[in-house]
């Protein structure tokens, strides 16, 4: 019985090594810049955000400010956001949809965004280029927020000097 076992293993060994002798080497490659570019630059922020841990350079390169202005460039979907407040829930909704649904039927593609300071009282006082900017009031104390929803970050603003 234990030469089948060997035999068994030298026809998988030869089988493992004629798929493992394919040369990816002459297998096409897209340019570098092409990838980076042209591809990454229409892809979803969302998905954009996860692949930064791809490499260094797709990080550095998903970081770097000209790359953010070229893919705002080439979004085609403009959103507008929409704050409610839920008496039953006691919290504010904030409502994202595309800026189509106002002047259509269309109401697809609508999203509850989750708000990461939902405690206390707050108010989207303006947008510019999918980063809001939220003023809030809790307990005699008003601070100013930027709030990047799609990648689900805040940044608190210094404080006002009067």
């Amino acid at each position: 019985m234990q030469p089948m076992i060997d035999e068994t293993s030298a026809v998988n060994n030869q089988h493992s090594h004629s798929l493992s002798s394919v040369d990816y080497l002459h297998l096409p490659s897209l340019p570098l810049d092409l990838v980076e570019e042209e591809i990454l630059s229409r892809l979803p922020v969302k998905l954009l955000f996860q692949l930064r841990c791809v490499c260094k350079s797709w990080n550095s390169l998903i970081s770097d400010l000209r790359f953010a202005k070229k893919h705002l460039g080439m979004s085609t979907t403009r959103r507008l956001y929409f704050l409610s407040n839920s008496d039953l829930l006691r919290k504010n909704i904030i409502t994202s949809c595309p800026i189509q649904c106002v002047y259509t039927t269309m109401s697809t593609n609508i999203t509850n965004l989750e708000y990461p300071l939902n405690n206390c009282h707050y108010s989207i006082v303006g947008s510019c280029n999918g980063i809001l900017c939220v003023a809030h009031e809790n307990y005699n104390k008003s601070f100013i927020q930027l709030w990047n929803p799609s990648i689900r970050k805040v940044k608190e603003l210094p404080p006002f000097e009067e």
